[in-house]
C-alpha cells in the first residue's frame, strides 16, 4: 500500500507551521519537491501510516510527487509528517503513478487514503533481512526475531545488558 496525501489549491499560513512553511497547497507547475513540501506534513494520522513506504502527494486530481518515506515525526496536537526522498522516473513507482490521477479511486473528502501498486511489491521486503515479502516493515515475529539477534550479537544475548545501554543512552540524550 501507498499513502495517498491530497493537497489542496495553494494558500498562505497566517503564521509558520510547525515545518516552518509559510504556505501549503498545489499550484499549476509546481515541481515534485515543492509538492514534496506541501504534502510532506502536518497530518492526523494513525499508525497503519507510518508502515508505508511510499507516498503520493496528489494536487488537482494528479499525482504531483512520489516520495521513499525515510522517517517520521511526531508534531504538536497528534499530527505527523515524514521526510523522504523524491523519486524520479527511472523508480517503478515513480513512472506508473506520476502525473496520473489519485490511484485510490476514493471520492472521500479526507485528505489521507491508501492505495495497493503492483509497482511497489518489490520493495516489500522484511527489515529483519530474510527476504520475505511483507505488507509491513516486518514479516509477522520478525521484528522480534531482528530485535533478539541483535542483543546476541551486541550485548551477549543479556536482554538486561541492552535495556540498561538503552536507557543510559536515553538519559544521556535527554540530559544534552
Amino acid at each position: 500500500m501507498a499513502l495517498i496525501i491530497r493537497i489542496a489549491a495553494y494558500h498562505e499560513l497566517a503564521e509558520p507551521d510547525s515545518l516552518g512553511r509559510t504556505w501549503v497547497g498545489h499550484f499549476p507547475r509546481m515541481t515534485q519537491k515543492e509538492a514534496y513540501e506541501a504534502g510532506r506534513g502536518v497530518w492526523k494520522l494513525g499508525p497503519r501510516a507510518t508502515a508505508e513506504r511510499f507516498a503520493l502527494i496528489v494536487g488537482g486530481d494528479k499525482v504531483r510527487a512520489v516520495v521513499k518515506i525515510e522517517r517520521w515525526y511526531d508534531e504538536p496536537d497528534d499530527r505527523r509528517s515524514f521526510t523522504g526522498t523524491v523519486l524520479d522516473d527511472s523508480h517503478p513507482v515513480h513512472k506508473a503513478t506520476y502525473g496520473l490521477p489519485d490511484p485510490s479511486g476514493s471520492a472521500s473528502r479526507n485528505p489521507i487514503a491508501y492505495a495497493e501498486l503492483a509497482e511497489e511489491r518489490e520493495f516489500r521486503v522484511c527489515a529483519c533481512g530474510c527476504g520475505e515479502q511483507t505488507q509491513r516493515d516486518f514479516a509477522q515475529g520478525h521484528d522480534q526475531r531482528a530485535i533478539h539477534n541483535r542483543i546476541r550479537q551486541h550485548f551477549g544475548g543479556s536482554t538486561l545488558a541492552f535495556l540498561e545501554w538503552f536507557d543510559a543512552t536515553i538519559e544521556a540524550r535527554e540530559a544534552a
